[in-house]
């Protein structure tokens, strides 16, 4: 969409090309996948138990793709609490599900 550019590959590129060091893009239900100026991940999406309210869901994965940058996890673990983190947000409405640090904790000690 910031591109304009209808192939993903093509508008990653474009992206890297203008300095970014790595380009996320969320999916919905079809996962994320992120670009490096080397590679390209693909994480698929993790089904939630049940779908209450997907608004956020987007958001929730970009913050956890961050948290797990900060946690210097390497970019597909990053991609991988994103998604559990996403799907985990669709389980309730509003912000009622949204991941915590327990969340993060879990993950990060390997449980979630």
């Amino acid at each position: 969409v910031l591109t304009g550019i209808q192939a993903m590959d093509a508008g990653a590129a474009q992206m890297l090309n203008t300095g970014a060091g790595i380009v996320v893009v969320k999916m919905g239900a079809k996962g994320i996948r992120a670009f490096t100026e080397r590679s390209m991940f693909h994480q698929d999406a993790v089904p939630p138990r049940e779908i209450k309210d997907r608004t956020g869901a987007g958001d929730v994965a970009a913050a956890g793709f961050l948290a797990g940058m900060i946690h210097v996890m390497d970019i597909p673990r990053c991609l991988e609490l994103a998604a559990r983190a996403a799907s985990l947000s669709i389980e309730g409405y509003g912000r009622s599900a949204y991941p915590d640090r327990a969340f993060l904790e879990r993950f990060l000690s390997g449980l979630t």
